[in-house]
């Protein structure tokens, strides 16, 4: 169900590790779209850099415990959906665009389904190529 591609990585609670892409990322194929339940923190080993959101599909972090990597999140293709319950998504500044647009147009799309997804002290930029709650 997920896909996961190396360099750095994070340890999702009740899954193990999983090592994101290349400049650190969680990648779905156009179509896919990967559920994320557990809690994700940076792995022991972690060193800083944030990650990426790629690929034209969706990733959403959904569940109960709260995610605590609090680096850059980047979303630089497809959709990214926040539906935490009673939990922190996001603990870091967001990057919503990457500057280019998906096939056929496609913008970086970051969806809040719930309150209180992005930690209030976030800084979260909006680029030309990306969408909020779109």
């Amino acid at each position: 169900m997920d896909s996961f591609s190396a360099s750095y990585s994070y340890t999702i609670a009740g899954i193990g590790t999983r090592n994101f892409g290349s400049i650190g990322g969680i990648s779905a194929a156009a179509g896919q779209i990967h559920y994320i339940t557990a809690a994700v923190r940076p792995a022991s080993s972690y060193s800083s850099g944030g990650w990426t959101k790629s690929g034209e599909g969706t990733i959403e972090f959904a569940g109960t415990p709260s995610n605590t990597f609090s680096d850059m999140t980047t979303v630089a293709a497809g959709t990214l959906l926040l539906n935490k319950s009673a939990a922190t998504a996001i603990a870091g500044d967001v990057t919503i665009g990457d500057g280019t647009t998906g096939v056929g147009g496609q913008l970086d799309v970051l969806r809040l389904k719930g309150s209180d997804q992005i930690v209030d002290s976030a800084v979260v930029a909006l680029n030309r190529t990306g969408e909020a709650n779109g």
